[in-house]
């Protein structure tokens, strides 16, 4: 997860920040699946660096855990993202 956060201007044409520091914890519990981001730089706050990290974890999660969701008509009834700051 952070060497995405590290690859962001080469996706998207934005100032590259030079990270003094990228940590991530992924948790997975009976109920969903918890993802923290822990960025610093010296110049300017991370914040779209971390998004983009955390959204490309819950992304690569989504994809691989797709096909146990769905229902019989193919619909995800018990899928939901929620986001808590």
């Amino acid at each position: 997860m952070p060497l995405s956060a590290k690859r962001l201007c080469e996706l998207l044409p934005v100032e590259c920040l030079k990270l003094e520091y990228a940590n991530s914890r992924i948790e997975f519990v009976s109920d969903g699946v918890y993802i923290e981001a822990v960025l610093k730089a010296r110049d300017a706050s991370p914040s779209l660096e971390a998004l983009f990290s955390v959204g490309t974890a819950l992304l690569t999660i989504w994809d691989m855990v797709k096909k146990y969701e769905k229902d019989e008509r193919g619909q995800y009834p018990d899928t939901y993202v929620e986001l808590s700051l």
